[in-house]
């Protein structure tokens, strides 16, 4: 049996429940690498926006990596948090987010088993070591470093329509951390 991951900040489940996110469809999310799955453990994520990840083919192996989209973001969004690594069959889930590393399943699937990692940012500093990760630490002084990130946030503000709701965390998250990147965000929108 093929065996897939999914990681959450909640505990003892024996069931995952499809419910929408990102996609507005209701999905169980899964990878097929479980240091991948950890990037989304944290409760304190920002979406696409304290940073870019995915994976990159080294050879035969797919290794899961971090883009910091400024200084410090990576410690920032997963220091301390707790969560829960759940291994489940593959047999209900597919490829239709267009995120080629992850799956969805569209019914709820059981749990297999179950670990919990008591510091996110301790587990990925261990997977680093074990060669299983990667980090890119945001330099601002390498400029084409920066516009790739800017071009990243930037495009995720647009995509994800995160300048829609004021009100929203990641609203006033964009806007003290990327008070630039917003304006342009806006001036974009406005000449639509």
């Amino acid at each position: 049996m093929k065996v897939l991951y999914h990681v959450s900040s909640i505990g003892g489940l024996t069931e995952l429940k499809p419910h929408a996110s990102t996609h507005g469809v209701p999905y169980v999310y899964a990878t097929e690498n479980p240091v991948l799955s950890l990037l989304w453990g944290s409760s304190k994520s920002h979406r696409d926006l304290d940073g870019n990840y995915g994976t990159i083919n080294n050879g035969t192996v797919k290794i899961p990596y971090f883009k910091e989209a400024f200084k410090n973001s990576f410690k920032e969004r997963f220091k301390g948090e707790i969560c829960y690594i759940y291994s489940v069959s593959a047999e209900t889930f597919q490829h239709k987010t267009g995120f080629k590393s992850e799956l969805v399943s569209e019914v709820p699937v059981k749990v297999i088993s179950c670990t919990k990692v008591n510091d996110l940012y301790a587990r990925l500093q261990e997977e680093i070591k074990k060669g299983n990760f990667i980090l890119q630490k945001y330099d601002a002084k390498n400029k084409e470093y920066v516009e790739q990130m800017n071009q990243h946030i930037l495009k995720t503000l647009l995509n994800d329509r995160a300048l829609d709701d004021p009100t929203s965390k990641s609203y006033n998250f964009v806007r003290k951390k990327f008070p630039k990147l917003v304006k342009k965000a806006i001036d974009i929108e406005n000449k639509k």
